[in-house]
């Protein structure tokens, strides 16, 4: 079998996992990422399970895309300009509640470096190389394999305000994920809506912080909350989980937001990819009057 090689002649393999918050559940940091580019493969894999504060919305699970024989020229020659062999680790790096561990295989040749994503100096030498990773992943996130998105919407009901939390698998393989009907209160398993009502903005006046009002979701029925159960979603399937009423007052406009977090098992059962994180939905406004 011929192996497609770099620019230098040799074939490569490179890692990078960042990690940021403790760990929780089996092999898994509050939020993480892993990427793993293959130059023999031309494939790159991203693990990626926490959406962003500023990227509410953004998907996550495992994403794949093949990558040219050019980028993977520009990867292998940013992993040399950046002298990623010589820069000194952080002993202990993986103690630390941020880090960046980087694993790099170029022939019989291996580099393994850990670092704190404080260290600024290291952080600055190694810029163009995340650059050069950051502008991948955001295409990475257009092709997921195993994935989920979620979203809220108004659901139709009489009597107040309902809510439905949509969650689906936007990828082209089946996903298991606890049941989100059936979380609690724990940091692994929790399902549910959060509704406030919308700052005013004055001028000349501090806009207030939202006051946050939890919204149960309406649990499986014959199952308590906090007896796990998994579902399994194909390619294209969603689960919709009905939240309990919300009673507006008049003549005010709220925000919703959904949040989805599951932790607990591994990674795979009986080959079928988990989803393991925390997704956070866009904010729905909703004006009852």
């Amino acid at each position: 079998m011929s192996v497609n090689r770099n620019s230098s002649g040799e074939a490569f393999l490179y890692c990078q996992k960042t990690w940021l918050g403790g760990r929780i559940g089996e092999d898994l940091h509050e939020a993480q990422s892993s990427l793993t580019i293959d130059s023999r493969s031309h494939q790159a894999i991203l693990e990626f399970n926490r959406s962003p504060v500023d990227q509410p919305a953004l998907p996550i699970g495992r994403f794949v895309m093949t990558v040219t024989p050019e980028w993977l020229a520009l990867l292998r020659s940013a992993v040399d300009s950046v002298g990623l062999e010589a820069l000194a680790p952080k002993r202990h790096a993986a103690r630390y509640s941020a880090g960046i561990k980087i694993d790099v295989q170029i022939g019989e040749q291996t580099i393994e470096k850990r670092y704190r994503t404080d260290q600024r100096d290291v952080t600055k030498q190694l810029q163009p190389l995340q650059q050069l990773l950051n502008a991948l992943q955001v295409q990475l996130f257009k092709h997921p394999e195993s994935a989920i998105g979620i979203r809220v919407i108004e659901a139709d009901e009489v009597d107040g305000l309902w809510f439905k939390l949509l969650i689906s698998n936007i990828g082209k393989r089946p996903v298991l994920l606890a049941d989100p009907r059936t979380a609690n209160e724990t940091s692994q398993h929790l399902a549910e809506l959060k509704i406030a009502a919308a700052p005013v903005t004055l001028p000349g006046y501090t806009e207030s912080q939202p006051e946050w009002q939890t919204l149960p979701l309406r649990p499986t029925q014959g199952r308590e909350l906090g007896d796990q159960a998994d579902l399994l979603l194909q390619p294209g399937q969603q689960v919709a989980v009905l939240s309990e009423a919300f009673v507006p007052q008049p003549g005010i406009t709220y925000g919703v937001d959904a949040i989805y977090l599951s932790y607990a098992g591994a990674a795979e059962t009986d080959g079928i990819y988990r989803i393991r994180g925390g997704i956070f939905s866009d904010r729905l406004r909703v004006d009852p009057s």
